[in-house]
This record gives C-alpha cells, sequence and structure tokens, in this order.
C-alpha cells in the first residue's frame, strides 16, 4: 500500500536556529535540489527591546546558484499570519507586531535559499527568532 499522506513528502531544515537574537543573523543554507516547493517560516516571539522606526527587524529570504554568493530574493510571497503582504520582506518595527508566524514562499529557481534577519538599531535584550524551512520534496520519506 502506497502512503499518500503529506507527512511522507516534506522534509524540514533549521535556517535559523531557535535563539535570542542581538544581531543580524545569515540563516543556515537550503538546497531545494530535491524539492516541488519552499517556504521558510519564520517564528518571532516577544522582543526584550521596544521595536520602533529606528530598533527593528527586517526579515527576508535570499537565494544562490552556489550557496556562497547571495542576493535578496524578489521571487516570493510574504504572509504575516495569515494576511498576504507587498514586497518581499517583512519589517517588525513596533511592539504590536511581533509574537508572529511569516511564511515566505519561495517560487525561484536558485537552488539555495536562506533566511536573514537583519536587526537594526540596538538591540540590546533581543528577541526570540527561528527559520525552518519547509520542503514538499519529489519523493516519499521512507517510514
Amino acid at each position: 500500500m502506497t502512503t499518500r499522506d503529506l507527512g511522507s513528502k516534506l522534509l524540514t531544515t533549521n535556517s535559523i536556529t531557535a535563539a535570542v537574537l542581538t544581531a543580524t543573523a545569515n540563516g543556515a543554507s537550503v538546497s531545494n535540489a530535491d524539492a516541488i516547493s519552499t517556504t521558510h517560516i519564520v517564528n518571532v516571539g516577544v522582543s526584550g527591546d521596544t521595536l520602533s522606526g529606528t530598533v527593528y527587524h527586517t526579515i527576508k529570504v535570499q537565494d544562490s546558484d552556489d550557496g556562497s554568493t547571495w542576493a535578496d530574493s524578489s521571487d516570493v510571497e510574504v504572509y504575516v499570519a495569515t494576511t498576504k503582504q507587498s514586497g518581499a520582506t517583512a519589517v517588525i518595527d513596533d511592539p504590536a507586531e511581533d509574537d508572529v508566524s511569516i511564511r515566505f514562499a519561495y517560487y525561484g529557481s536558485k537552488e539555495f535559499t536562506r533566511t536573514v534577519d537583519a536587526l537594526t538599531g540596538t538591540h540590546t535584550n533581543g528577541t526570540p527568532v527561528s527559520s525552518t524551512v519547509v520542503q514538499e520534496t519529489r519523493y516519499s520519506v521512507p517510514v
């Protein structure tokens, strides 16, 4: 009997391992070679700093042909909670905007992607952040 459940076709990889960030984090490179689709899910907790127009997070996906030369990707659709945003980044610059899950649906053709959380201003206490990349694979994972 063939397994047709979603779990057997999903691969999850950490790009940004869960941590309290006080500086910019460039996530680990993830290969898209065997993926039908790739989505970066970024979880942002409650900030220990007062977020504002001068202290904020800019979260984005970067892509690369070789896994070493990176550029900001415009080949993404960004969803903050369930709302589709315009543009290819999510900016969190207000205390009412943290404690959120953000999805970046990647539809580009580059072999590698990673998540980046670029911090602007002084982040003394930090913000808990993690990024998991969820990929639908071409192959079923053995059970």
